[in-house]
């Protein structure tokens, strides 16, 4: 009787196990079990090896690999980005936009900034720049805000005992002209309350943009520099009283082409007359290094650029 007893139970306990490993191979097998399985990149996934998985599973296997592998690496870098530009912009924020940066915090954002560049997403920054994209078709085309500078013709500014600098823009909304905002402020006006006879001095530059051969690197050519008080102890609308104050630059196309020739200019050269590439782009940052007098530029994207 005990034997008859041990028989049955094995037969019933053999019959489930038969039953439940068809069940069991289709689970893994299935991109849900792969998704929770496998969530990073660094695992891969193989055809299983029991009679019972059927070779007709081959395709959907393959299909479940690409898209664990496609979604972990797409992650991943775009979380290593995300990562990056908190660290850059809490350096910013700490250190007054690198006008109060110290050694150790230059190389800091130096290693950020290096790291970003191997990340850029963005292969041809200087499509549209020339301003003949019918498509807007323009990856730098918006308002940027500086939030960290290496550049001392822009840290100097701050070095005036009378004025301190406030925002800084790179004005790009009709390429190919590229208009550089910098605003002046009193240093006086920081003793005063909030909103206090408030005066503000723009000073804006404008230049005309031509991509070079390079893909991310923008040719300029400086056009004007225009001063123009924006308040002056609180009053608005000053351009009837003080109109702005400007400075027309020689265009290298106003210059004849035997000066041209004689003097060596290359309109056209990738080093000539000024340029800047483009480090990192995405809709949200953008990072810069100039040629002369050199220097990094890290921007945010802005709504606009009201002083």
């Amino acid at each position: 009787m005990r034997l008859r007893q041990q028989a049955i139970t094995a037969t019933v306990a053999l019959t489930i196990f038969h039953l439940l490993i068809p069940t069991a191979l289709a689970f893994i097998a299935s991109p849900h079990a792969i998704k929770f399985l496998v969530p990073y990149s660094g695992f891969k996934c193989t055809k299983i090896d029991h009679p019972l998985y059927s070779t007709e599973d081959e395709s959907l296997d393959k299909v479940v690999v690409e898209e664990v592998e496609e979604y972990s690496i797409e992650d991943e870098y775009e979380s290593e980005r995300t990562s990056l530009k908190k660290e850059l912009l809490k350096l910013s924020a700490s250190y007054d936009r690198g006008y109060g940066a110290t050694p150790s915090s230059r190389s800091s954002a130096d290693t950020i900034i290096d790291s970003l560049k191997l990340l850029n997403p963005t292969a041809e920054a200087s499509t549209g720049i020339d301003g003949d994209d019918a498509d807007e078709n323009t990856p730098l085309r918006g308002i940027w805000r500086m939030v960290w500078t290496t550049a001392q013709d822009v840290l100097v500014l701050n070095a005036s005992p009378f004025s301190t600098v406030g925002a800084i823009y790179q004005v790009i909304t009709d390429p190919p002209v590229i208009t550089n905002v910098i605003d002046l402020i009193p240093r006086s006006q920081a003793l005063l309350p909030i909103n206090i006879a408030p005066s503000l001095l723009r000073l804006e530059v404008t230049t005309r943009a031509k991509s070079r051969s390079d893909p991310n690197r923008i040719g300029l050519t400086f056009e004007k520099v225009q001063a123009q008080p924006m308040q002056i102890l609180g009053f608005d609308n000053l351009d009837d009283f003080l109109p702005p104050f400007q400075i027309n630059f020689p265009t290298l196309s106003n210059i004849p082409e035997i000066v041209q020739s004689t003097l060596n200019i290359d309109m056209n050269s990738d080093n000539s007359p000024g340029f800047f590439d483009v480090g990192y782009l995405d809709d949200e940052l953008l990072i810069i290094s100039q040629n002369e007098p050199g220097g990094l530029f890290v921007l945010v994207k802005s709504d606009s650029f009201d002083p």
